[in-house]
């Protein structure tokens, strides 16, 4: 069975077999896996342009949250890290930095502030 064409309008096209295709890719329901799903290249160009686009998206907020980051003193960096990477509470970042919790919270203040105007 020839699985790829060019349907009346010029479009290039593959068949598949919904037996083919994982489960989590189907995103509807199926009551024959031997019907067909007629995939149009230009439909799977569009969504990879999209995915790529994402990426690039995706790479820029991580170059600003580096350059917002760079702008933080190393004692704010140090509480932002363990909060939010570390998942920690200010109890067990203080616990760990020695010092109290009330200044957790006065260096995770500050480190937000900065971070919101460069971010936001």
């Amino acid at each position: 069975m020839e699985r790829n064409w060019i349907d009346s309008e010029g479009n290039k096209a593959e068949i598949v077999l919904f037996s083919e295709l994982e489960k989590e890719e189907i995103p509807f329901e199926v009551e024959d896996e031997n019907e067909i799903v007629v995939a149009y290249q230009k439909d799977i160009q569009n969504l990879l342009k999209e995915v790529k686009e994402q990426q690039r998206i995706k790479e820029k907020r991580e170059v600003f949250v580096k350059l917002a980051m760079s702008l933080l003193t190393p004692k704010q960096k140090q509480v932002v890290h363990m909060k939010f990477w570390g998942r920690l509470n200010n109890k067990e970042i203080a616990k760990k930095v020695k010092i109290s919790p009330k200044a957790v919270q006065y260096r995770m203040d500050g480190a937000l502030k900065k971070l919101k105007k460069y971010l936001v």
